[in-house]
């Protein structure tokens, strides 16, 4: 499950959507020394929500409230059991609420490695960082009222040797089908081609991929 990502700002978001609308990358302004704010459960993010017609910023807290225990948060939506429901809690999300997550990367833990905690020293789980290649990471959200939540699927191969899950990362041809066309086919990503940090990814891996700058 996805639950830290790299946050922006609010005027990289305004940005972001230009660069969606005018079909240009998005070039940042250097954040060297500081690194940008890492997203957490709980946290208000800034994402895309299409209003009239328009894409919009607009801030909101990461994870629904859970039916069943209010002091709990649904911070990621799995796209297989939102398309399934026809009640439930991402059903009106899946249907009306779709949105788009923009970071600069996401992580996940590892499954089986251990390192440890520089604040402890315990034992605590690995994370890997992904993100696309020299561009903007956009993550598929659904959204209710006050809240968002991150749609995951099955991990392609580069996220498979960490996680059993992954975000649905979209490229930019992805946003307005995510948004307002035929969006179950985009949780097949295993053509999307992702950067891990600290991880060299086999060269084989790459074969037949050709990604576009965004």
């Amino acid at each position: 499950m996805c639950g830290r990502f790299v946050s922006l700002s609010w005027d990289e978001v305004l940005g972001v959507i230009q660069s969606i609308q005018m079909d240009t990358p998005f070039n940042p302004e250097p954040d060297w020394p500081a690194r940008r704010p890492d997203a957490f459960p709980k946290s208000i993010a800034p994402i895309i929500v299409p209003e009239h017609g328009e894409l919009v910023p607009l801030d909101l807290r990461w994870g629904f409230t859970a039916p069943w225990d209010e002091r709990k948060v649904l911070f990621n939506t799995r796209i297989e059991t939102a398309l399934d429901q026809r009640n439930g809690v991402w059903r009106e999300a899946i249907e009306h609420g779709r949105c788009i997550v923009p970071t600069f990367g996401f992580f996940e833990p590892s499954a089986t490695e251990t390192v440890a905690s520089p604040r402890t020293g315990k034992p605590v789980k690995k994370q890997y960082e992904f993100s696309l290649p020299g561009r903007l990471t956009l993550l598929a959200g659904v959204r209710n009222k006050d809240a968002f939540s991150v749609v995951t699927t099955e991990p392609n191969c580069f996220v498979a040797p960490v996680h059993a899950r992954m975000p649905i990362v979209l490229e930019l041809g992805d946003v307005s089908r995510w948004l307002t066309g035929d969006f179950a086919a985009l949780a097949d990503r295993s053509n999307v081609i992702l950067d891990v940090t600290g991880e060299q990814v086999p060269d084989e891996a790459r074969q037949g991929f050709a990604p576009t700058l965004f």
